[in-house]
């Protein structure tokens, strides 16, 4: 991101300074950097969506959890009605969703995403066990 900021600011300095110096080839400079910027800016787009794509193959590589474990995750019992269930999982959603826990760094965020594609899981199981929508 810096190189291209040095190179916007370069640019623009070119475009002042070329009424002072009569021997600059303007637009064939102007060209080249804003080639140059374009390669920068896709080879950052390219980047974001390998990480993307590999954040997505994470998701679907999560394991399955157990019955007992999704019970756990939930903070229920097995004999928990299915609103009891339901309450359940929007409090924990609630409490670890990444949104809301955006400002409390990357790492932190990261943890969240995993507690909530568990939480998740553990719904989805209860859901299909209980026969339920």
């Amino acid at each position: 991101m810096q190189q291209i900021f040095n190179r916007l600011k370069n640019f623009i300095k070119s475009e002042v300074n070329f009424k002072s110096d009569s021997s600059f080839d303007f637009e064939k400079q102007s060209d080249e950097d804003l080639k140059r910027i374009i390669e920068d800016l896709n080879k950052s787009k390219k980047t974001e969506q390998e990480n993307t794509r590999q954040q997505r193959a994470g998701k679907q590589e999560r394991k399955e959890i157990s019955l007992d474990e999704a019970y756990s995750v939930l903070g229920i019992n097995k004999n928990s009605s299915v609103d009891e269930i339901k309450a359940a999982y929007k409090k924990k959603i609630k409490e670890y969703h990444p949104d809301r826990l955006a400002g409390l760094g990357s790492e932190l965020q990261q943890l969240a995403h995993q507690k909530s594609l568990e939480i998740n899981s553990a719904y989805n199981l209860l859901k299909k066990v209980k026969n339920f929508n």
